[in-house]
């Protein structure tokens, strides 16, 4: 019987009428294999995947298929986005077998959970190199038949590649040649010097971003670049940064009628996207067009920053306050149906030539198209980005009615603690630093949805949630992490010490539940979780931090808030571990790096008693990497709250505090004054 109208996740639930006697993620099913000895076959994929829908059309509802899947084996479904633990595990098999992984992620393994083979996306029929999917359950159930010693052996071989591919990588050779280490987190003095050289090697000079096709917004580098360019004086990273920006607002990537991003090009020069709409990756890319917009002023980086708020807001914010997942790739299982256009539709939908005509030149739209005989909207890198003129913002609000009466992508409306908690630190930056209250009364909605919605009666934070029902998947350290960045700038945005007594209490938690003494570093999955296959450490930033990075960071704001030196320990210890791989290797650890700099550096901490206006007006003219910023609160929750006065606005760094400013320009001096990686003014960029 297929179990998966048991799940809370829409991903699960359309396999629900499969013909495959799906099971649910657990022990039970793992038993069910043991007394019928038979193999386990497990599908790891999420809803807004394009080649999940496509594998489990060709396959999964194909009775013949589902027969031999069900007579052969036990057949597990998962969420990957509900259960990124198991996913992250089975995915060091598929990388440990074939070098390569991705999604949907197709492994066969021993009644226990221990993996075998691994692969991904198999065809109904041969093709490219590729076996169909009937040859390989074939496959497999000959081997377990006829020569089950040998799987046995490939589990426990595969067994211990992936034991050495999650732990911590030692390079003791690596001491010696990089010599004297300095600073107290084991990090190189000039690691962002060795970073930018990494950085300059890795870009792509003519489209922007980093690499060739396919292409990601690649957050994380984008926010160095800027960090490094615009702090130590480098305009060739600073505009590496810069390009990367305006490569990826202009190009396909962006949604230019609807708002908000589109989760990777297909190529190196950001025209196609794969279409499906990620929350962390909205989350994400915010910061980056915030800075971008405080380095410069230019107002083209604030309209990409209100068009993808306006785009959650409109399209994944439920009424309970949580934030929806993601957006299918596919509608009506076609991919980018939703957000194509062709020639003749935009001309009889603006019904005047002219404004046709200048429609199609400024978002390259052509009979021809450039994507199956449609269009997906970009602008020419070579034209002014900015302003937009008043006829295409008519003529956007024309296309962008007649794109909300066509069939709409699939929604995951499972709302994820780490994603939620990402959004919610995204949009309380973007509200400080340009003073928009409305954004920080929704990201105390979410707030308030994540405290009462994702955790249980005994206080255990979970996962995901969905209509008011839980989810059996336990949280993440990831999960945690964020919970703390988000709860910590809750409170710097409102002062209410709800905020920064859930942030102390989520860091007492994180630390109880994952942090792993002996590797000094946060295991992926709870400590306390009875696991039926190993636990990772999660370490690499990538489009999204490490939990360990951005614990790291979250932990370091908090001690700067609070002054409780076991915060700034703990952080420390995170990043230490990781210091040899760090200095050799800086371009997959930028998260880390930025918890690095403020463990170094230290932070600024600007105290705006009453969140006065002219003094945040200021804030929208300075780049300030480590700043933590109070806009108001009880001075028993922290120190720096100390006899502050309303009125004034007060600069504290490095343990002192300056006078307190009377004035929008002496606290302006005062922030310039501070020098080196501390506050850019965008008079000097």
């Amino acid at each position: 019987m297929n179990q998966l109208h048991l799940a809370i996740s829409p991903y699960l639930l359309q396999h629900a009428d499969n013909p495959v006697e799906w099971r649910l993620w657990g022990q039970d099913a793992l038993l069910e294999a043991k007394e019928r000895d038979v193999p386990v076959l497990i599908s790891i994929g999420y809803s807004a995947c394009h080649w999940c829908h496509v594998m489990a059309h060709e396959s999964f509802e194909d009775n013949g298929t589902a027969k031999l899947m069900n007579q052969y084996f036990v057949n597990i479904k998962i969420d990957r986005e509900e259960y990124p633990q198991v996913d992250a595990l089975y995915m060091e098999a598929a990388l440990a077998m074939n070098g390569h992984g991705g999604w949907p992620l197709t492994i066969f393994a021993l009644p226990d959970g221990s993996p075998f083979y691994a692969g991904t996306y198999f065809p109904n029929k041969p093709r490219g190199g590729m076996p169909s999917f009937f040859q390989v359950i074939e496959a497999i159930h000959s081997a377990w038949e006829n020569k089950k010693e040998e799987l046995l052996r490939e589990a426990q071989s595969l067994g211990k590649a992936i034991a050495r591919r999650t732990q911590i990588p030692e390079m003791p050779s690596l001491h010696f040649e990089l010599g004297e280490i300095a600073s107290e987190t084991g990090i190189k003095d000039d690691i962002y010097e060795t970073l930018s050289k990494r950085l300059t090697s890795q870009v792509d000079l003519k489209y922007g971003g980093f690499g060739n096709g396919p292409k990601f917004p690649m957050a994380l580098q984008v926010e160095l670049c800027l960090r490094i360019g615009s702090t130590r004086k480098d305009p060739a990273v600073l505009n590496f940064g810069l390009h990367a920006l305006d490569a990826m607002s202009s190009g396909g990537l962006f949604d230019h009628i609807n708002g908000g991003f589109f989760r990777y090009c297909v190529d190196e020069t950001w025209s196609v996207p794969h279409f499906e709409k990620m929350l962390y990756d909205q989350a994400m890319l915010l910061p980056i067009y915030l800075h971008g917009y405080l380095l410069t002023g230019q107002e083209k980086y604030l309209y990409v920053i209100e068009e993808t708020i306006s785009f959650v807001s409109d399209n994944l914010l439920q009424e309970s306050g949580g934030i929806a997942a993601s957006l299918d790739a596919d509608t009506n299982g076609v991919e980018g149906a939703t957000y194509t256009w062709r020639e003749d539709e935009v001309k009889a939908i603006l019904n005047d030539p002219d404004l046709t005509s200048t429609v199609c030149k400024f978002w390259s739209i052509s009979k021809k198209g450039n994507f199956e005989n449609t269009n997906v909207l970009r602008r020419p890198n070579t034209e002014p980005l900015f302003p937009i003129p008043e006829e295409i913002l008519l003529a956007k609000a024309k296309m962008k009615a007649a794109a909300s009466k066509r069939p709409q992508p699939g929604i995951d409306d499972k709302s994820i603690l780490e994603w939620n908690a990402m959004w919610i630190s995204a949009l309380c930056q973007c509200s400080i630093s340009l003073g928009n209250k409305a954004w920080s009364d929704l990201a105390i909605k979410t707030g308030k949805f994540l405290l009462d919605n994702l955790r249980d009666k005994s206080g255990k934070w979970l996962r995901a949630s969905r209509g008011g029902i839980l989810s059996q998947s336990v949280a993440t350290s990831a999960d945690i992490a964020w919970l703390i960045d988000a709860m910590t700038r809750l409170y710097e945005s409102t002062g209410e010490d709800l905020w920064l007594e859930e942030a102390l209490d989520a860091s007492k938690y994180l630390e109880f539940n994952y942090y792993d003494p002996v590797s000094n570093s946060l295991k992926l999955a709870s400590i306390s979780e009875t696991l039926l296959v190993g636990n990772v450490n999660d370490y690499f930033d990538n489009v999204t931090p490490s939990a360990n990075s951005i614990a790291s960071s979250a932990l370091l704001r908090l001690y700067q808030i609070t002054g409780k030196a076991d915060l700034r320990e703990l952080a420390v210890k995170l990043i230490r571990p990781y210091s040899q791989i760090v200095n050799e290797s800086p371009s997959a650890f930028c998260q880390l790096l930025i918890a690095n700099d403020m463990a170094t550096n230290g932070s600024i901490e600007i105290v705006i008693p009453g969140g006065e206006g002219n003094f945040t007006q200021v804030l929208r003219g300075v780049f300030i990497p480590n700043a933590i910023i109070l806009l108001g609160g009880d001075s028993k929750s922290t120190p720096l709250l100390k006899e502050r006065v309303p009125g004034f606005a007060y600069v504290c760094h490095d343990g002192t505090c300056d006078l307190p400013s009377r004035d929008e320009e002496t606290f302006l001096s005062q922030l310039i004054a501070l020098g080196r990686l501390k506050a850019v003014p965008r008079a000097q960029i």
